[in-house]
């Protein structure tokens, strides 16, 4: 399932999300793909010049992002992810509809931080 998944999102185009996302940051900004599958958006914003960290709860996903990508992609839950690390932006695309809804609230400030 995850290579189908992986197969299946990898290669779509998605930069007219990115058009909304990217002028909130600056220049070498650096973004936390939090959940970020198959490190498709972690790469283009790669490729654009911007820092990335990033994180997946699917091990599986982990090591394909890791290997598209070249990052150290952790293998981490919303609720359990740490940094030590600041970010200028925080990017979940399509990652938030596995936290049940009631736990939404607690899973934003988590992120941020606080």
């Amino acid at each position: 399932m995850p290579s189908l998944f992986f197969n299946t999102t990898v290669d779509v185009d998605t930069q007219s999300m990115y058009q909304h996302f990217l002028p909130q940051i600056q220049v070498h900004g650096h973004i936390l793909d939090a959940g970020c599958g198959s490190g498709r958006d972690a790469k283009a914003f790669m490729e654009l010049g911007y820092q990335l960290s990033a994180f997946d709860g699917s091990e599986a996903m982990v090591n394909m992002a890791r290997n598209l990508t070249g990052l150290a992609v952790e293998h981490s839950l919303f609720k359990d992810f740490r940094s030590e690390q600041q970010f200028d932006r925080i990017w979940p695309c399509a990652s938030l509809l596995h936290v049940p809804y009631t736990e939404l609230s607690d899973t934003f400030t988590h992120l941020v931080g606080g």
